[in-house]
């Protein structure tokens, strides 16, 4: 398995024969030397080597043993110290990793300074061809700047007709109302609001059918239709009982609506409801 860096640490293979190690696996063990080797690995995975003592009951939790045989390890056998009772460290594991560290940076300074003395010596030996690179780079730089000319201009041209486009899309009207008039339009585009809340949008084709309405009627008649609508929640437009310069305090309600005392009332209703649910509102 390969070796990961950042995972690294020295394991001595004298590591048992250790006087504090031998008084620890004779008390505990080799149950104890393998905690003792689980809280080395626990302490390496930590960003400053140091870990929270009020952790330990979960640690030992996580690897099927008990937290007094794990306390144990870090205090008896003078393998760990406690840092302002909060945390453990290992001395020998801090040394150890000091040593890799300093190690590492000598390496990374020798490398370094290999680079540039390979690049020192490949540069000698470039300066002599200079004056035939500098003089070939002169003979292209007219074919390479009316390159660079050509794609500069051809990428203006793209991005202004974007742009055109852009415009274009962004002026286009959802919809068509030049066989309205200025008064038209504005009572009309109330009812195509509100089928767009109700998600029930208009088309263009019933747009245009409001205003044979408007010529078979009137404005206000239209009018007055888009809003009882509206204040009733019907997606269509209905026949209105109540005539116009006629004031009531109750809503208008359809013409073509049955009484409540009507036995079709329920049928007219259902048949509605259908129709609304196949779109023919």
């Amino acid at each position: 398995m390969p070796m990961k860096e950042s995972s690294y640490f020295p394991h001595y293979s004298t590591s048992k024969d250790e006087p504090n190690c031998v008084l620890l696996i004779d008390q505990l063990g080799l149950e104890g030397y393998g905690i003792y080797w689980v809280l080395i690995e626990t302490l390496r995975a930590q960003e400053n080597f140091r870990y929270p003592l009020k952790l330990i009951p979960s640690l030992a939790r996580r690897y099927g043993t008990s937290q007094e045989k794990m306390k144990a390890v870090i205090t008896n056998f003078e393998l760990f110290q406690v840092e302002d009772s909060e945390f453990f460290c290992s001395e020998d594991l801090n040394k150890a990793m000091s040593e890799i560290a300093t190690k590492k940076l000598k390496y990374s300074k020798a490398g370094q300074q290999g680079m540039l003395n390979r690049w020192k010596s490949n540069h000698k030996e470039t300066e002599n061809d200079n004056d035939v690179i500098t003089m070939l780079s002169d003979k292209n730089n007219d074919v390479i700047t009316t390159d660079n000319n050509k794609s500069k201009e051809k990428e203006i041209k793209v991005n202004e007709s974007k742009e055109k486009e852009i415009k274009v899309k962004e002026k286009k009207p959802e919809f068509d109302f030049s066989i309205f008039t200025e008064p038209e339009k504005e009572v009309i585009q109330t009812w195509v609001e509100f089928r767009k809340q109700i998600k029930k949008p208009l088309t263009q084709f019933a747009i245009n059918l409001l205003k044979k309405d408007i010529e078979k009627t009137s404005l206000q008649y239209l009018k007055a239709q888009i809003e009882n609508s509206i204040k009733n929640g019907w997606q269509g437009l209905f026949e209105l009982k109540q005539p116009l310069n006629q004031k009531s305090n109750s809503n208008f309600i359809p013409a073509n609506l049955p009484d409540k005392t009507d036995p079709n009332r329920m049928l007219f209703k259902h048949q509605q409801i259908k129709q609304q649910a196949n779109g023919i509102n």
